[in-house]
C-alpha cells in the first residue's frame, strides 16, 4: 500500500535537540502502540486479501491495484495522551463523542482520526479490523468517492471503486495499566 510522508507523525520533542523527559517519553511511547494497533489492523485487512488470492492462485494479484487499503494517508492523534503529546493535530478538530465517556481516575481517552484510501465495499471490514486490535470504538466514519482514473496518473487503485475515508475513533486505556 502507499503511506504518504508523515502519515504517523511524530511527537514535538523530535524537534528540539533537548533531551525528552518522563512525560514526553511516555507519550511517545503511547503515541507509538497507537500507530502499531492501527498498522496491524490494516495489515490484516489487506493480508486477509491476499491469503484469498493465494489460494485462487492469484500470485500476479498480490500488489496495491488488488488489496482493500490502497493508502494511509494520515493518523491523527488528539494532545490527551497525558499533559498533551498528540500528533498530526487537525486544524478543524476531532469529532465530538456520542459516548459521553471522559477521563476519570480509571480510565483515559484518546481521539484519533485515520485518514485512508480504501475500497469502497471494504469499509466494514477495515472497521472490524481496528476494532479487533484495541479498546476502540468508531465514532464517525465519512468518505468521499475517488473519481476514477483508467490513465492510472498518480495512484495505482486498481478496478474497484475506492473512496477515501476518515475514521474518527475513540481509544481507551486503563490507568492501572498505563500509567505506571
Amino acid at each position: 500500500m502507499y503511506i504518504d510522508n508523515g502519515a504517523f507523525g511524530k511527537h514535538p520533542f523530535t524537534l528540539k535537540e533537548d533531551a525528552p523527559d518522563e512525560i514526553q517519553i511516555w507519550q511517545a511511547q503511547m503515541s507509538l502502540w497507537i500507530e502499531q494497533d492501527m498498522a496491524v489492523a490494516i495489515a490484516r485487512c489487506n493480508e486477509e486479501r491476499a491469503s484469498e488470492l493465494a489460494k485462487q492462485g492469484k500470485s500476479d494479484h498480490l500488489w496495491v491495484a488488488y488489496l482493500p487499503v490502497s493508502c494511509l494517508i494520515r493518523l491523527s492523534i488528539d494532545n490527551k495522551l497525558g499533559k498533551g503529546g498528540g500528533s498530526n493535530l487537525m486544524s478543524d478538530g476531532f469529532a465530538i463523542s456520542f459516548t459521553g465517556i471522559q477521563n476519570d481516575d480509571k480510565m483515559f481517552m484518546v481521539p484519533l482520526a485515520l485518514d485512508l484510501v480504501v475500497e469502497e465495499a471494504s469499509v466494514m471490514r477495515l472497521l472490524d479490523k481496528i476494532c479487533g486490535v484495541g479498546f476502540y470504538t468508531p465514532i464517525g466514519v465519512s468518505y468521499r468517492a475517488i473519481k476514477a482514473n483508467p490513465l492510472q496518473e498518480d495512484f495505482i487503485y486498481g478496478d474497484q471503486p475506492v473512496v477515501q475515508l476518515r475514521i474518527e475513533l475513540e481509544a481507551y486505556y486503563v490507568r492501572k495499566i498505563f500509567e505506571p
